[in-house]
């Protein structure tokens, strides 16, 4: 009897999902390259060390905090200034279909105007397709522009009406990464980055 008990344990530990294979997967997720909100200078050997470490967390849990969702210490949360290069990493489930990096194009857009940035393709887990690239502060920078009502709720988690100073503070520039199979859309990407600067 005991042995049939742990023979159907055994069992059912063996068929629960890994939890790398249940995360939300279609995300977008924004972070200071080697974590440094300033230019940093540092080895390729560094570089890459610090990449595959993120990409691996991200490949077993998914997209935590990051520059979209986190408090960066400015007015409202937002990011405060920030000087950096941005590394971007999405995270999406192609409804099952098998992961070919050639079946697969990605359109990046900055306030809706396409950029021509390098993609990287990270090897998938179970479930999520991964890629990532770099937005340079020298571009990211050019996209800044006013806050508008529009961008509200990407950036506030509080009401507006309980916002200090008011939700007009700051910069931001909106990020779309829409996502082709085969030339077909498929998933599209969207998040607001938010900033402020001064002494």
């Amino acid at each position: 009897m005991q042995t049939r008990s742990l023979l159907a344990l055994i069992l059912f530990i063996s068929i629960i999902p890994l939890r790398s294979s249940v995360f939300a997967a279609n995300d977008l997720g924004a972070y200071y390259v080697q974590d440094s909100k300033y230019d940093v200078c540092s080895t390729k050997q560094e570089y890459e060390k610090w990449e595959n470490d993120l990409i691996a967390k991200i490949r077993q849990s998914g997209i935590k905090e990051n520059l979209f969702t986190q408090d960066g210490g400015g007015p409202n949360g937002a990011q405060w200034n920030p000087q950096g290069n941005l590394f971007i990493i999405a995270t999406f489930d192609d409804k099952g279909a098998s992961f070919e990096a050639k079946a697969y194009s990605v359109k990046i857009l900055l306030n809706d105007i396409e950029q021509k940035e390098k993609i990287s393709w990270h090897s998938s887990n179970n479930k999520n397709h991964i890629f990532s690239f770099v937005l340079s502060r020298i571009t990211w920078e050019k996209y800044l522009r006013k806050i508008k009502p529009q961008d509200y709720p990407f950036i506030y988690s509080r009401p507006i009406n309980e916002l200090y100073p008011g939700p007009e503070v700051g910069e931001v520039f909106d990020l779309k990464v829409n996502i082709y199979r085969q030339g077909k859309s498929t998933i599209k990407l969207h998040k607001v980055f938010f900033a402020a600067f001064g002494e």
